[in-house]
């Protein structure tokens, strides 16, 4: 309980921040002319990063995962001056510390390092038709896990002639992983510049569903974007 009122005022605090800097900014420059979005594209990279996260599963298993910050990549059309439709791909190597049942009751602990590929296709509304304006946002895709465990599998070495090293030989190790179906929304303030460039801040808040999880794990992550935007009128 201590950590999830931890977590939620993380977020808030997150999301205060971001809105006194795009106000702030704001501030700055003319806020009466429209921000004419519609009918354009966007495009953008982020930084993106995850809060701290713990769960726990069937057996006493419990997973605990570190913060990190990550990288994004997003596209979408901008329907009207409120409503926008996009696709982010976003790619996040937390730390993470797992404790798992073994037999005869033991439990044992791994730290490693996971892999985590996030794609999402969402909706997002601009409250205001201005260069500034908060938006709330939807979406729904897959999210891919590797946990960096070798298997029991036998590695398979393979070699090739590369142009420049000459014969190269490598072994590859099977790993364990897998892909979940996830959703979930978010908020924040968004700020376009002129009619090329754009700035974007917020928060969002995912689950994951599958069988075999125990319970569905969520994750919070924060966002700040810079983007172009081009066409429309």
């Amino acid at each position: 309980m201590e950590f999830q009122k931890l977590r939620a005022f993380v977020h808030e605090r997150m999301l205060f921040r971001l809105t006194r800097l795009f106000v702030v900014t704001g501030l700055l420059f003319p806020l009466s002319v429209l921000a004419d979005r519609a009918h354009s594209w966007d495009m953008s990279v982020h930084l993106l990063g995850n809060f701290h996260e713990s769960s726990k599963g069937k057996n006493g298993s419990r997973l605990n995962i570190d913060s990190s910050i990550g990288l994004g990549f997003d596209g979408g059309y901008n329907v009207n001056e409120h409503l926008k439709l996009g696709a982010e791909l976003s790619f996040l190597s937390p730390d993470y510390t797992a404790t798992i049942g073994v037999d005869g009751g033991m439990r044992q602990k791994i730290d490693a390092e996971m892999d985590v590929f996030n794609g999402q296709l969402y909706g997002a509304w601009n409250f205001l038709q201005g260069p500034l304006t908060p938006y709330v946002r939807a979406g729904l895709g897959w999210t891919y896990i590797d946990s960096n465990i070798v298997t029991n599998d036998v590695p398979a070495g393979v070699c090739w002639w590369d142009p420049w090293w000459g014969y190269v030989c490598s072994e590859f190790y099977n790993t364990y992983d897998d892909t979940r179906f996830s959703y979930g929304g978010g908020l924040g303030v968004r700020y376009d510049l002129d009619r090329q460039y754009y700035i974007q801040g917020g928060v969002d808040h995912y689950e994951m569903t599958g069988s075999g999880l125990g319970s569905d794990p969520d994750f919070g992550i924060w966002r700040v974007e810079f983007g172009w935007r081009f066409g429309g009128r």
